[in-house]
């Protein structure tokens, strides 16, 4: 089959639609499409980019205290409880307040 990447995201104000232009092993950009509620579909192409480097790079500079690392302690804290959030909501099928 050939390489497809995609991630979507629907919530009860908006929805996102992020594609890969081509395999991670080339890059070459996404494909964003979203909409919020009562707005307009709208499409943007975002140019290639290197995540998994950029973050070797942006924690290198951090652990030299050559400058912050982009992610505060908390904001990652919070991504974690996000996610154990909507994996009990998916098991239970109830609202997850954080």
């Amino acid at each position: 089959m050939p390489f497809v990447s995609r991630c979507s995201l629907f919530g009860s104000e908006a929805w996102i639609d992020v594609r890969d232009r081509a395999h991670v092993e080339a890059p070459d950009g996404w494909v964003v499409t979203s909409a919020r509620k009562g707005g307009k579909i709208e499409v943007e192409e975002v140019g290639p980019a290197e995540p998994v480097r950029d973050n070797i790079v942006a924690f290198a500079r951090a652990i030299r205290g050559q400058a912050a690392y982009p992610i505060t302690t908390g904001q990652m804290i919070e991504t974690a409880a996000l996610l154990e959030a909507i994996v009990s909501s998916s098991k239970s099928g109830e609202l997850v307040t954080l």
